[in-house]
């Protein structure tokens, strides 16, 4: 079974940043499935004046995967200051795979100007996913951008997740000891971000879902390391007693 990293609720992590051995477990599993995938991209080639979708997919799958991976070795070296970017990074490359993948004569025309180097802006996959699946799924890829955005643009509570609190409601910059509870809300949305990767990697480009379905089954270890801390809330709904 994964890690239960893999569907931690991003809150609940802040909260409870205490599951260090299943974070470890997830690093072993996200590395193993990122350098079997990107392994398998590799062996596509394309030529530098090939202008196709397939190309376009190809390149976007691995900067999302190694954007992932990168992130993942960061948070492994409690360097976390920089994954929020990243998971922005990600999430635009894959929203550009499925806009471009509809193939729509705008998604035909954007294709064209990308590889003329010009940006395709987020809001064009928001108005094709507004026309395909209606306001309120694009209006929560609107919402779930404006806050990765914020890591970007560096709003007052991104930054104040590098901070720890102390006596007397005094904020420390977590250089020396980087002990900052965010790090575990870090490695949750790392897991929701993967599995979205994942999910990509089926539908879309060289591999099919079989085959994405084969490689990540042999990266998930055989047993899931528990919980090691429990709030209250949750001993009470398992019935442990304490």
């Amino acid at each position: 079974m994964a890690s239960i990293i893999w569907n931690r609720d991003p809150q609940e992590a802040l909260n409870n940043p205490y599951e260090y051995n299943a974070q470890e477990q997830f690093q072993r599993e996200a590395i193993s499935i990122s350098e079997k995938i990107g392994n398998r991209l590799d062996e596509f080639v394309y030529n530098l004046e090939d202008r196709t979708l397939e190309k376009a997919i190809w390149m976007l799958q691995n900067d999302a995967l190694f954007a992932f991976k990168d992130s993942v070795i960061l948070l492994e070296q409690k360097n976390h200051r920089i994954v929020g970017r990243l998971l922005r990074d990600i999430l635009e490359s894959l929203h550009l795979i499925e806009f471009l993948s509809s193939e729509s004569d705008k998604a035909i025309n954007s294709l064209a100007k990308w590889y003329n180097d010009d940006l395709i802006m987020h809001r064009e996959f928001r108005e094709y996913v507004k026309k395909r699946d209606g306001e309120f799924i694009s209006e929560k890829h609107k919402n779930t951008h404006r806050v990765l955005s914020k890591f970007t643009h560096r709003s007052y509570k991104t930054l104040l997740y590098s901070y720890i609190l102390g006596n007397e409601n005094k904020i420390y910059y977590d250089e020396k000891w980087r002990l900052v509870p965010s790090i575990a809300m870090y490695y949750a949305l790392l897991g929701y971000f993967g599995g979205l990767i994942i999910d990509n990697l089926k539908r879309y480009g060289n591999l099919n879902e079989e085959e994405v379905s084969k490689y990540w089954n042999e990266s998930m270890e055989e047993f899931q390391i528990p919980r090691g801390y429990l709030t209250p809330e949750q001993k009470n709904f398992l019935g442990i007693d304490d």
